[in-house]
């Protein structure tokens, strides 16, 4: 979730409820998230990580329209937040908007201080895959194993590329 720390007695409480809200989502109670994420803004009807919340849990359940206007809100209220970037970002790559999404997808990846900073690498790497552009997506990759050399996705992504270039 966002680093944004609260600074009213109401964005606390919206905090606490976007916190659980988190917490069901992760365990794909989005119907409970969105609940929770409501509850938030019905106490801080500008809290920018309760429009992330509800971004990320329709998307999930394809509610498109609903999570592209969250995300947007959610930016509009936090512009360089890295998280909702990178969201938004894979988003859009989603939705076969491409460039659009690989460029908040590189606003996330160019902040310095974000705590999840392969995130947005690797997901440019599959926006790119999405795209059949192999070679772009091989430098994303590249990128985000240098930076967290134990990247999974990364390291999987990288190999399936090689194998179907035959460079076994």
């Amino acid at each position: 979730m966002s680093d944004l720390t609260p600074t009213t007695p109401l964005e606390r409480s919206a905090r606490v409820h976007v916190d659980l809200g988190m917490a069901y989502f992760e365990i794909g109670r989005y119907d409970v998230a969105i609940d929770e994420a409501r509850v938030a803004l019905a106490s801080s009807p500008s809290y920018a990580p309760a429009f992330h919340l509800l971004g990320l849990a329709y998307m999930l359940i394809e509610e498109n329209t609903g999570a592209r206007e969250n995300f947007e809100r959610a930016l509009r209220e936090a512009p360089g937040d890295p998280d909702f970037n990178n969201s938004y970002g894979w988003f859009l790559c989603s939705q076969g908007q491409i460039p659009q999404g690989l460029e908040r997808l590189a606003i996330a990846a160019r902040n310095p201080y974000y705590r999840y900073p392969t995130r947005p690498l690797t997901n440019a790497g599959l926006c790119h895959l999405r795209a059949n552009e192999d070679a772009a997506a091989e430098v994303q990759f590249v990128r985000a194993v240098q930076a967290d050399p134990a990247n999974g996705d990364a390291i999987y992504q990288l190999a399936d590329i090689a194998y179907r270039g035959g460079r076994y």
